[in-house]
């Protein structure tokens, strides 16, 4: 049984190699790197040495809110085995970007993973290791964002369309029965009119505007 662990172990390992998710596997007793693959190996090449610790690791994670990642290293290493996968999303700045200050600052240009650490069963050393998986959502953050945009436009849009409509409407009603008044004075009645033309045309520029 052990040797069929063994060998289940290793063909994973050289299945998991190349393909396109970063996957890397950290000891238990001091949360040293053991093993990565080829496409971590790739996207970290001048960020990191070849052995490095989780809390290495952690710092080139970036995180909207500052203490995320003191926060998120806590909730790592009190992951037992067969606890649930911690799941959270950062942004990187990848080896092989020109700017890298400009990466932290502009969102537009970030590059967006979703991580999932979860606790395997080591079957070399028969201790924990924690498997961390790294995958590229960067297209599916920056939908959400837009998404979220046109929310908030379509909100806006309503907001000011309420707030200029009800007006314009109370100031047309009021004018067209003041005019239909026979009582009114024909000088009234061309102060009346321009009022009426300058609402017209007021609502004309607010439909233009929101459409």
């Amino acid at each position: 049984e052990e040797k069929a662990l063994m060998a289940t172990y290793r063909f994973a390992s050289e299945l998991l190699y190349n393909v396109d998710v970063q996957i890397q596997s950290f000891t238990q007793e001091d949360y040293t790197l053991s093993y990565r693959n080829h496409f971590a190996e790739s996207f970290y090449s001048d960020l990191l040495p070849q052995t490095y610790k989780i809390e290495e690791w952690l710092e080139t994670c970036h995180f909207e809110q500052q203490d995320a990642s003191a926060r998120i290293l806590s909730s790592i290493k009190a992951l037992k085995l067969g606890s649930a996968p911690l799941v959270f999303d950062c942004f990187f700045v990848p080896s092989f970007a020109q700017d890298r200050a400009q990466l932290r600052t502009d969102s537009k240009e970030r590059v967006w993973h979703r991580v999932k650490v979860n606790t395997i069963h080591d079957p070399n050393s028969s201790q924990m290791r924690l498997l961390v998986q790294q995958s590229d959502v960067t297209a599916h953050v920056r939908q959400a964002e837009l998404q979220r945009t046109n929310q908030l436009k379509d909100r806006f849009l309503a907001v000011v369309s309420h707030e200029l409509r009800t007006p314009l409407h109370g100031i047309l009603g009021l004018s067209s029965s003041l005019t239909a008044n026979p009582a009114c004075p024909d000088w009234a009645r061309k102060s009346l009119s321009v009022i009426e033309e300058s609402a017209e045309r007021l609502g004309a520029l607010e439909s233009d505007i929101l459409e």
